[in-house]
């Protein structure tokens, strides 16, 4: 009997449709052929850890971005999931990684060279009840820290690591005072 593929006389192989029909005989190269074209298609296990699982259930449960790495365009892309199961069912049953978006590091000005890209620039701090606005008035450097003066009446000067971290000051547009740490 020959392949029904490709006319080979030595098929030895049934090749049967998804509904059960016989389709004919293959031979070994086009059974071969078929057999890994299968493999590669079929769902492979999902790497993530059971700590990494954990990790982005809370950040579900937080109301965190989850993204998942998209193949067609090479990046990673936000995703949202409507429930808890979803998202399970997404991350054990798919080969697709899921992760909580990462959020972007800060750190204090260093050098007064840094800084001076915001003077005149306006920040706020982080009251929710109340923001308030100041506007940078002066950058100067005493003691290897760098001070920013802000204007709020008071002639207050504060370090940046104090406007970063204590006050979490921010600027107008929401970012962090400080240089984003790649």
């Amino acid at each position: 009997m020959c392949c029904y593929i490709c006319d080979s006389p030595n098929a030895e192989y049934s090749a049967i449709s998804k509904d059960g029909s016989e389709l004919g005989l293959l031979c070994k190269k086009c059974y071969n052929r078929i057999k890994d074209k299968q493999e590669a298609n079929k769902p492979k296990e999902n790497n993530m850890t059971d700590a990494e699982i954990y990790e982005v259930i809370e950040g579900f449960k937080n109301g965190k971005t989850l993204e998942t790495y998209s193949c067609a365009v090479g990046k990673w892309t936000p995703v949202s999931f409507m429930n808890l199961m979803a998202l399970m069912h997404s991350m054990l049953t798919s080969n697709i990684p899921v992760r909580i978006k990462p959020v972007p590091k800060y750190r204090p000005f260093e050098t007064v060279e840094e800084a001076l890209a915001i003077r005149d620039k306006w920040v706020s701090d982080n009251n929710k009840d109340s923001r308030t606005y100041y506007r940078i008035l002066a950058i100067s450097k005493i003691d290897n820290n760098i001070l920013v003066g802000l204007d709020d009446g008071k002639d207050r000067y504060l370090t940046c690591k104090e406007l970063l971290n204590e006050y979490e000051f921010t600027f107008e547009d929401g970012t962090p005072f400080g240089v984003e740490v790649k």
